[in-house]
């Protein structure tokens, strides 16, 4: 609360830093793997680097759980399940991702999420729910142009949302960009950056998956899904440590599938060249 002033805000950075450390930890082992021998192995990583990354990227998981919040637990899980496909390889790794998943189900099932309890009823009774059909409600009277960045909570009567005088958006992205300024710009930003992410993870499928450059890829992708994910049930960019972290990201992703689109052109340039001689 001192750093980030709300539980939700918290939960959205370390989910962040979560995909991050998952990455690094593979990008260690697929060097270690590649390395020639134990000795260059401990010269390229480093023990202690290993060991710090593996504490600070679990010690996530706590601070999500910490923060109560259950979109931030969702998209960790979803974070382990997707580094688990990419881990088959590492027995080590792969044990230490099912053991932080494990923990974190038998957590809520015995305490909650950080002591907030998960009854369905909690669930039915959500206030986005209510948030929601007001925003629709809304981007039915004006769905071009919108209401005007930052509008949306100056549209929503107070008590509208028994016990919540004032709502500052409807707890989704795409919702309160569509209301603010319309579905054109939500259309045309959604497109936009669904084409850098189309394009990574179209690179990180169709190439072999056992170079550090594509572990890298996967830190990005990884990170940047825990903005996607958490942005489906929560808006958290007024923040601008995490708002500059997820455009940092989408640059790296941008930049990295570039640089892959231009490599494989230079390939298929050799492999006709080859092939002409």
């Amino acid at each position: 609360m001192v750093m980030f002033g709300h539980p939700n805000a918290l939960a959205a950075y370390l989910v962040l830093v979560l995909g991050l450390g998952l990455g690094l930890i593979l990008y260690y082992s697929l060097r270690q793997r590649q390395s020639e021998s134990p000795e260059a192995a401990k010269q390229t990583s480093g023990k202690w680097q290993q060991i710090l990354v593996y504490l600070g990227t679990f010690a996530c998981l706590l601070g999500i759980f910490a923060s109560g919040s259950r979109n931030g637990l969702l998209v960790a899980i979803s974070q382990l399940l997707v580094f688990g496909l990419f881990t088959k390889a590492s027995r080590v790794v792969l044990g230490l991702g099912a053991i932080g998943i494990v923990g974190l189900i038998a957590a809520v099932i015995r305490l909650g999420i950080g002591g907030r309890s998960l009854l369905a009823i909690d669930w039915s009774s959500d206030p986005r729910i209510g948030v929601w059909k007001f925003g629709l409600e809304l981007l039915s009277q004006r769905p071009w142009l919108g209401w005007g960045l930052g509008n949306f909570k100056l549209q929503y009567p107070p008590g509208l949302i028994p016990e919540y005088q004032y709502i500052a958006h409807p707890h989704n992205f795409w919702l309160l960009l569509a209301v603010e300024a319309g579905i054109p710009v939500m259309i045309l930003l959604t497109l936009w950056v669904g084409k850098i992410c189309y394009l990574s993870v179209r690179q990180l499928i169709t190439t072999p998956f056992n170079t550090p450059h594509q572990a890298v890829l996967l830190i990005y992708l990884l990170a940047f899904w825990g903005c996607v994910a958490f942005a489906l049930f929560d808006v958290t960019f007024y923040d601008a440590r995490i708002n500059t972290m997820n455009w940092v990201l989408l640059t790296a992703l941008y930049t990295l599938s570039r640089d892959a689109g231009s490599l494989d052109r230079s390939r298929t340039k050799e492999d006709i060249g080859q092939a002409s001689v």
